[in-house]
Order: structure tokens, then C-alpha cells, then sequence
């Protein structure tokens, strides 16, 4: 270890590098400076490990030595030491910096030895905890693909553009926009290429905006910006033609170039809306006319485009008649144990068979079955059905659990936990075999309703998973509140994996704390070999994804284990 000694006392210095030196825990090479402003040149060229600092020098005196040290930016754990008539300022100097203090004249080799290890191990936590800290409040205001803010942090920045106009008696723009045929480039050429597509679109959203304009990501392909300072109407349309003429140019992703359009709204504050809400659903609803007008257009919110929403209430109007009708059906996504290869569960997962449009899926439907209400009678349905299908496999000789998502409108509302005992008891499957899938963010968008509904459905004895995990914006000391059983970790985390080092450090971490607050850990989306090897080497306890197997039907799911998992 290597340590800086600043200390003006010939004898004092002499000593304590002779204890270090007989040092038999740890080898010291130790560097003396015998004034403040020597300990700041070497320091500016040199580092160390530990510091050891006299308070009293020949240049500076008390605290202001510490101050002097700190000030210059050394982030190197300090020791000070104190004599008998300077205990105070020693007190004084832990407060304000310092990581312990040693009393001169009773300082004895162990002591040392032992001081300056800790300082040095102190210091590594707290410069870890300062970086998880930052990585935490990143992750809570910033989309984890692209670094634009994510939803939360772009509508706390509407508000306040929002403010600042009715201040200053200006108009704020608002722009809704997302890509067209996203969906297809992600399925043809995988969920890789989709994530740099979008990448690329954030970075020339950004090089087209004028510095003052925000742009966020606020899911899938969806995108926002705030144009502020606005006296006229007619500067909005400057920002939103240089947004279009930016999109002529092609992307390239992963040696393919693309010629992407997209659709884009516009509403103003406050002539469309003086809150966030009225702004964001008028924007919405531009976006909508112009993409109905044919590509790469925009438009500008006017009142007589509210008649456009009759097409979303007559989808909902379906999606209601769906619901009467039993057009929904389940796929299921087998998971696998990790350590034995054996499929030990399936997520149930709900799909639209509609007469007109054939096979929806889920993104598609559940925002607006969430939007209508209707998501509470369809999970109803998906509880029932999913838990007669697998209680059915059980009188067939298969033994296997379930696996069901929750979303936010379904635990906000008391009727679920009625809805999943009589679920359960209506079918015969013990509770034990079943688990619910509660999203990061839906469990933290109101802790104490989620911690309360979470412990009446273990009481039930059903166990309770936490999907999408990394993603939100929890506090990991609510891991320790909520009675889980379970931590999923997220699909986009899994994608670049081994590809990116920094979501290979944010799984690896995600695994080590499932380990250390003994939750078992599920990993989703798992598409590759090299991913699998990833899990495997960290102690992962399952996966699924479509390296195994995509969802399938419950007739084709049973042929497909038969073929793949005789066991």
C-alpha cells in the first residue's frame, strides 16, 4: 500500500515508518512531504493510497490543512493525526472529510496497520455507493437505450416549460412522433438492430433540435419534444420541418440502411391546453391525422381532429365485444430450469383472435383495454383460463407452474385478490404453483398499495415475481419491504448481452443481489448461446426467451415438450 506520510516532525515521521515497515499484514511504501504545499505538488503528480496528515505544518495550521487537500481534488483516504491538545480539530476533521484520526504518542503498529486499511476500504464503499447513487438516478430519468429523459423526467420538463411561458407570456410546442414499420424491422431482423435503429434516431432527433428544445424517449418507438421560447406559431413549424428533412436521409444499422418516416403532432400551449395532460393528448391525436395523411407528414392540432378518436372508440368498442365473446386465447412461454435443463414453468400469455384483423398481440390491446377499464375483466378471464389449463396438464401427469402478469389498474383494484383465490380454488391448483408478475414500476408507482396487496396474495400462498427488474426506478431498500419471491430480469437488459459491458455489469449485479437477499433470479428474452453461457457462469436459476421457445398455444406448447423435454 502505498501511503504519503506529510507530517514536519523528523521523530514522529521516523516512527511511523518504522512501524510501517515491520509491517507483517501488508507491505507500505511510504513518501513523505514535511510541508502542505509539497504534499500538493506531489499529489498533483503522484498518487496514494492512504494519506497520513499532521494537522499542524510549518505552511498551514487545523483544518485548513484538510480543506487544502480536499480543495485540491484528491479523493484519497486521509487519516489525520492529532496530538493530545488538538483531539477537537481531529473530531472535527472526521466530520468534515477525514476517514479516522490517530492520537500521536499512542499509536502502535497494529492500530496503524488497521487505520489505514479501513480508511482505504471505506473509501471504495463510498465511492462505490456515489457511483450506484448516480446510476440510480440515471436509470430513474433517462431512457436506459437511447440517454434521452424517459417519460417521468420529460413531463416533469413540460411542466416547468409550462411555467416559464406563462411568465414570460410565450408558447410552448409540444411534438408527439414514431416510427412507421418499427414492428417489421424488428421482427425480420431481431430485437438487436430495432434498439440500434432507435439509437439512431435519438441522435439525429438531437443534432436537428435547436439547444434549448428537449427530446425524450417515452417508450417503443415513441418520441417527444418540447420546443420552448415560442412568440409565433410559425417557429414550430421551422423545428418540425428540420425534424422531417432529417428522416430523409437513410440509417444504417448493422450493414443495412433504412429509409425510416415517422408521423409527428403538434399542440400548442396555450391555445390547445394550459396542463400537461390536455397538451399530450391533443399532440397524440395530430399524430394520429398525420399519420393517416401518408408518410413523413406532420400536422398541427386543430378541434375538428377529435372526430379522428372515433376510430380508437370503435377498436375499444371490438375489444369490448372481445371480451363478451371469449375471442381471447393463451400462449404459453415454457421457462427452464438452469441447473437441470427441465421446463419447471410457463408464463401465460394473452392474445386477440380477431375476425377481421386475425391474431393481435398484446401491445396492440392492453394499453387501451388498460385506458377503457376492460383490462380488469380480461384478467379475470386470463386467471381463470390459465389456471384450468395448467391444473388440466396436472390430471394429465405434467406438474408444472404458472406464471401470470398483473398490470397497475389490476392491483389498484380490491376485487383482485377475490378474482385470484376464486381463480385458483375454481380450478383445484394448489396456490403454490402459481406466481404473479408485478412490473418494477407498477410495484413503485405506490408502495404502500403494492406492499399491502403483495402480502394479502402471499397469504393465499401464491409467490410473487418482479418483472422487468432494473428497468424502473425503485429504491433497492423496498426489495427488503416487498414479500417476493422472485426477480425478473428484463429482456432489453439481456439484448446486448455479450455485447455490451455495461448491461453484462448490470445483469451480473442483478444476479449477485437475487443470491444475496435469496430470491431466486429469472432471466428473460434469452436468444443466443453466448447468453445462455453468460447465465450459466453467474449462477442464474432460469431463463426463457426464444432460445428455448417462443409462446405457443397450449396444444403446440404440449408437443413441443413432448419433443423437447421428455422428463
Amino acid at each position: 500500500m502505498k501511503v504519503l506520510l506529510v507530517e514536519d516532525n523528523p521523530t514522529d515521521a521516523f516512527l511511523i515508518q518504522k512501524l510501517l515497515k515491520s509491517s507483517r499484514e501488508i507491505p507500505f511504501e511510504v513518501d513523505v512531504s514535511e510541508t502542505l504545499s509539497a504534499a500538493l505538488e506531489y499529489l498533483s503528480g503522484e498518487s496514494a493510497e492512504v494519506i497520513l496528515l499532521d494537522l499542524g505544518l510549518p505552511d498551514s495550521k487545523g483544518l485548513s490543512t484538510l480543506e487544502a487537500i480536499l480543495a485540491a481534488g484528491s479523493a484519497t483516504p486521509i487519516v489525520v493525526l492529532s496530538g493530545m491538545d488538538d483531539e477537537k480539530a481531529a473530531y472535527q476533521a472526521v466530520q468534515q472529510g477525514a476517514q479516522d484520526f490517530l492520537e500521536k504518542g499512542s499509536i502502535d503498529r497494529k492500530g496503524l496497520v488497521r487505520s489505514l486499511l479501513y480508511a482505504a476500504e471505506r473509501q471504495r464503499l463510498r465511492t462505490e455507493l456515489e457511483e450506484a447513487r448516480l446510476r440510480e438516478h440515471e436509470l430513474a430519468y433517462h431512457d436506459s437505450l437511447t440517454g434521452l429523459p424517459n417519460r417521468r423526467l420529460f413531463y416533469d420538463r413540460l411542466g416547468q416549460a409550462i411555467e416559464h411561458a406563462k411568465r414570460d407570456k410565450t408558447m410552448v410546442g409540444l411534438m408527439f412522433l414514431d416510427l412507421d414499420g418499427f414492428k417489421n424491422i424488428n421482427d425480420s431482423l431481431g430485437h438487436g438492430a430495432g434498439d440500434s435503429l432507435l439509437k439512431a434516431v435519438a441522435e439525429r432527433l438531437e443534432s436537428a433540435l435547436r439547444s434549448s428544445d428537449t427530446v425524450g424517449r417515452i417508450g417503443g418507438d415513441e418520441f417527444t419534444v418540447i420546443v420552448e421560447n415560442i412568440q409565433w406559431a410559425q417557429d414550430a413549424f421551422h423545428v418540425a420541418d428540420t425534424i422531417m428533412r432529417s428522416f430523409e436521409k437513410p440509417f444504417e444499422v448493422e450493414d443495412h440502411e433504412f429509409f425510416v418516416t415517422t408521423g409527428l403532432g403538434v399542440s400548442f400551449y396555450p391555445e390547445d391546453g394550459e396542463d400537461i395532460e390536455s397538451l399530450v393528448k391533443r399532440a397524440d391525436v395530430a399524430m394520429y391525422r398525420a399519420k393517416a395523411e401518408g408518410k413523413n407528414k406532420y400536422c398541427f392540432y386543430n378541434p375538428s381532429m377529435d372526430a379522428q378518436s372515433l376510430g380508437r372508440l370503435k377498436l375499444q368498442s371490438n375489444l369490448r365485444k372481445a371480451v363478451e365473446r371469449d375471442e381471447f386465447v393463451l400462449h404459453f412461454q415454457p421457462q427452464v430450469n438452469l441447473v437441470d435443463g427441465n421446463v419447471f414453468g410457463v408464463e401465460a400469455l394473452v392474445r386477440w383472435e380477431d375476425g377481421e384483423r386475425g391474431l393481435i398481440p398484446p401491445g396492440d390491446f392492453i394499453p387501451l383495454a388498460e385506458e377503457s377499464g376492460l383490462i380488469i375483466p380480461l384478467g379475470d378471464w386470463v386467471m381463470r383460463e390459465a389456471c384450468r389449463q395448467v391444473k388440466e396438464w396436472e390430471e394429465e401427469g405434467l406438474e408444472i407452474n404458472l406464471t401470470v402478469n398483473l398490470s397497475a389498474h389490476q392491483l389498484r383494484f380490491e376485487h383482485l385478490i377475490e378474482s385470484v383465490a376464486e381463480a385458483i380454488m375454481d380450478s383445484g391448483l394448489r396456490p403454490e404453483r402459481v406466481g404473479l408478475e408485478i412490473t418494477e414500476s407498477v410495484a413503485m408507482n405506490d408502495v404502500d398499495l403494492s406492499i399491502k396487496m403483495m402480502k394479502h396474495i402471499k397469504d393465499m400462498g401464491v409467490n410473487i415475481l418482479i418483472d422487468d427488474f432494473g428497468t424502473g426506478y425503485s429504491s433497492l431498500s423496498y426489495l427488503t419491504r416487498f414479500p417476493i419471491d422472485k426477480l425478473k430480469i428484463d429482456r432489453s437488459f439481456m439484448r446486448k448481452i455479450p455485447q455490451s459491458r455495461n448491461d453484462v455489469a448490470l445483469a451480473s449485479a442483478i444476479i449477485a443481489l437475487a443470491h444475496d437477499m435469496n430470491f431466486e433470479v429469472v432471466a428473460e428474452g434469452v436468444e443466443t448461446e453466448e447468453q445462455l453461457r453468460f447465465l450459466n457462469e453467474r449462477g442464474c436459476h432460469a431463463m426463457q426467451g426464444y432460445y428455448v421457445s417462443k409462446p405457443l398455444p397450449a396444444k403446440s406448447f404440449m408437443e413441443w415438450l413432448v419433443v423437447n423435454n421428455p422428463n
